[in-house]
């Protein structure tokens, strides 16, 4: 794929989502993007694709996704973290709202009629859920409904504690859309880390698209006692700066915050748990 060049929104696009967009500072499309929604405009197949972190993934799907809830059809948003589902919800809520699409969530306590939406976005056990009481209070025709499945995060179905949801949710799209595929659901996946893409494709029954383009740069380095070297070549760079090193930070990460922070930059800190989250928030604070 050509991935340097730019192109802009589909002509349906309306001007209004093109503006909701813009807010983010969003205002074309890479080339890989423009691809992805040309062939799922062109087909009606499911779709898994992948590209990395920030590559611009969501995008894809929620384009594809409105044209379809711009002609009063259902689709549906997977995400399988509440806190995204929210953050999701929210932005879809604010831009679809401008062209008259209704946003539900069902989303922790939060919940919706199950008939009154077009768009809804749901955490994984949620959407679940929803199709297991379908089909035990025999409302077959609520799952005829649904148009599109957006599963994001799709490399989660290879996780230990919660992939087994998300697989079975699948295999029931599936053994629907067997059934009778003139009502079949389309499944549209994406993922940043999904090692076995051309196995999930072929379980899915879905093209498989795949980039490795990124908008920004990604360079890999490692931290050990304030040397910072590159990953796979060992070789030292650069030291922490002195001025922000902090005691009882021997892994450098509240000085290496501070050093993006103080140079204007963002930064983001991954924790291995909730624990590690509040005592390295508390640490940035106080550098």
């Amino acid at each position: 794929m050509s991935d340097d060049l730019r192109k802009q929104f589909p002509s349906w696009t309306p001007p209004e989502i093109i503006s909701a967009y813009a807010e983010k500072n969003i205002t074309s499309l890479f080339e890989w993007q423009w691809e992805v929604i040309e062939f799922a405009e062109a087909n009606s197949g499911n779709v898994v694709y992948s590209a990395p972190t920030s590559a611009g993934k969501s995008i894809v799907a929620e384009l594809i996704a409105l044209r379809l809830a711009l002609k009063g059809v259902k689709v549906l948003f997977l995400l399988p973290y509440i806190s995204m589902a929210r953050e999701r919800m929210q932005f879809l809520q604010r831009a679809w709202r401008r062209v008259d699409v209704q946003v539900a969530a069902f989303v922790g306590a939060q919940t919706a009629p199950s008939r009154e939406w077009t768009a809804a976005v749901c955490t994984t056990e949620k959407a679940n859920s929803l199709i297991n009481h379908a089909i035990l209070d025999g409302r077959m025709e609520e799952i005829g409904e649904l148009s599109l499945i957006v599963i994001d995060e799709l490399h989660m179905v290879y996780d230990s504690s919660r992939g087994s949801v998300l697989e079975s949710l699948c295999a029931k799209i599936a053994l629907w859309n067997s059934r009778d595929p003139t009502k079949a659901i389309r499944i549209i996946g994406m993922s940043a880390t999904l090692e076995n893409l051309e196995e999930v494709g072929q379980w899915l029954n879905a093209k498989v698209i795949a980039t490795q383009f990124r908008p920004v740069e990604l360079h890999e380095r490692i931290c050990c006692g304030g040397q910072i070297s590159d990953l796979k070549t060992k070789v030292a760079i650069r030291e922490v700066p002195k001025r922000f090193r902090v005691a009882d930070d021997p892994e450098c990460i509240l000085g290496l915050a501070a050093e993006g922070i103080f140079f204007r930059k963002l930064v983001l800190v991954f924790c291995s748990s909730k624990a590690d989250v509040e005592k390295n928030h508390r640490g940035v604070l106080k550098t």
